[in-house]
């Protein structure tokens, strides 16, 4: 690992020690000298750090399907809930709609019964007034029947009473 930097020292000190080229910020290096010690650094660096660098990659790749998959789970769930939802929705309409029909069912059956009640109660009052009015009529023509007989009787009684 030391070599790492001391090849990196020796870098530097190239690039700073370099000729700059006019009205540029950069410079001219001997590429065969950059070139060796960038092979030393590659070559300095301990295997560690590829592994290291092979296990954050894994560790990216597996975040990004976990993220993937999580995603497509919220995905499958929010399409599942509006399903759910929609048919909730139609179900409690197709139930609303059946309570509405069945109360204007009975609605219908209850004035039914009611206006069926009414002619009854009616036909009945009729009834019992006409019978009331026979019965009355009856009575009364008794009652003058008799009035007649006894105003009959009594001028008779008297009549023989006169004589």
């Amino acid at each position: 690992m030391y070599r790492v930097f001391e090849a990196l020292d020796e870098l530097s000190a190239i690039v700073e020690e370099a000729r700059g080229v006019p009205m540029t910020a950069g410079c001219v290096v001997p590429r065969g000298d950059v070139l060796e010690l960038v092979d030393d650094i590659k070559d300095a660096i301990p295997g560690e750090l590829d592994d290291a660098q092979d296990v954050l990659d894994a560790r990216d790749n597996l975040l990004r399907e976990a993220k993937e998959h999580a995603d497509s789970m919220v995905a499958g769930a929010t399409a599942e809930a509006d399903s759910l939802l929609s048919h909730s929705r139609a179900e409690a309409d197709r139930l609303l709609a059946d309570a509405k029909s069945q109360a204007d069912r009975m609605v219908a059956e209850a004035r039914q019964h009611s206006e069926r009640m009414v002619a009854e109660a009616r036909e009945e009052a009729s009834r019992l007034a006409a019978t009331s009015k026979r019965e009355y009529e009856a009575a009364t023509s008794r009652a003058k029947a008799e009035a007649d007989r006894l105003v009959e009787s009594g001028n008779l009684s008297y009549e023989k009473a006169v004589q």
